[in-house]
């Protein structure tokens, strides 16, 4: 995950996944508001769009909303969530 404003970036454990978001466990989480392009690898594949951070939980992590998905990203990530639920 890359923050679209300061470009730091940040390698992080994906959690709770859904077609509109997720989780990202994070020590030190960006801030509450914050733009930011996100990239999940997962099983060979990647997922990757643009979002927004919309709560953080200090010390645990940052709920992130996806913006627009591009098509071939929401095949994969239809792919993964049927997979966990599956």
């Amino acid at each position: 995950m890359t923050s679209a404003q300061s470009g730091k970036y940040l390698v992080a454990i994906t959690a709770e996944i859904s077609r509109l978001g997720c989780f990202v466990k994070a020590m030190t989480p960006f801030a509450s508001g914050e733009a930011v392009n996100v990239k999940i690898t997962y099983s060979g594949r990647a997922f990757s769009a643009p979002g927004r951070v919309i709560y953080v939980l200090p010390a645990k992590g940052m709920g992130i909303t996806f913006g627009a998905i591009p098509a071939d990203g929401q095949l994969v990530l239809d792919d993964w969530i049927a997979e966990s639920t599956g």
